[in-house]
């Protein structure tokens, strides 16, 4: 029991959520680093290949032959041994103008970047936080005799 409710439900969709932001924010923050780098070629997580896999986890979930949570396979990320998700980093879309030392990297578009990312993971570790107070409530809730 214990074990289906880490594989159903939100908590590993959270934890997938987690894992992608916190690969993107390491991301971000090397553009940033890399802003006045010459020959610097901003780099991100594919966020809509993230998103079109949380998609398709969620409708795979909800099918009786499946029933778990699963991310399924994705160019853009793969597992490693602990089932921890490893994240391809791919050219940014969202960039600045190319500028005359070859860079561009817009430190604007990454700072928006960078707090809507973190937007993302607070609320996310925000619900599973709250998922797990309520798990711990339901387990202090014991029947006595």
């Amino acid at each position: 029991m214990v074990r289906s409710m880490f594989q159903r439900g939100s908590i590993p969709a959270l934890e997938a959520i987690m894992q992608f932001t916190n690969a993107r924010h390491r991301a971000i923050a090397n553009n940033i680093a890399n802003v006045e780098t010459v020959g610097y070629k901003a780099m991100d997580a594919d966020v809509k290949a993230f998103d079109r896999a949380l998609a398709r986890a969620f409708e795979d979930s909800h099918d009786p032959s499946v029933g778990v949570f699963q991310m399924p396979s994705s160019r853009a990320y793969s597992q490693d041994a602990g089932g921890r998700l490893k994240f391809e980093m791919v050219d940014s879309k969202e960039t600045g103008i190319l500028r005359h030392i070859d860079n561009n990297v817009d430190l604007d578009v990454e700072m928006g970047k960078l707090a809507k990312n973190g937007d993302l993971h607070t609320m996310a570790a925000t619900i599973l936080s709250q998922q797990f107070s309520m798990i711990r409530e339901a387990i202090a809730e014991r029947v006595s005799g």
